[in-house]
């Protein structure tokens, strides 16, 4: 359930793992379990540890595609990434997804 794949999920995070991280979180859809905020933040936390920053903007753009919404640790870890990574651009993006966000909500 969602529950433990979450749970296995962040376990991923602290053990530097970001690939088995995103195999669960691939194997979660697969077998249509729920999704939600903490699985993908978990999921970007653990991209973020390990620097792989080109997931994480997977990530971010998986979410809004599957109506998961972000919130203050999203972007905090996604910042997070983007700052180890020296990669600015993704701040710029970063800050485009925020924009986006804030448009729908108040749509």
């Amino acid at each position: 359930d969602t529950i433990t794949y979450s749970t296995c999920i962040s376990a991923c995070e602290k053990g530097k793992k970001w690939q088995l991280a995103l195999c669960l979180l691939a194997n979660m859809t697969e077998c249509r379990h729920a999704t939600n905020t903490i699985t993908y933040n978990a999921c970007i936390s653990a991209c973020e540890k390990s620097g792989s920053w080109q997931a994480a903007v997977e990530l971010l753009s998986e979410m809004r595609n599957a109506h998961v919404r972000s919130d203050t640790i999203t972007f905090n870890a996604f910042i997070s990434t983007s700052e180890k990574a020296g990669r600015w651009q993704l701040g710029l993006y970063l800050l485009h997804e925020m924009t986006i966000l804030k448009t729908e909500k108040n749509a």
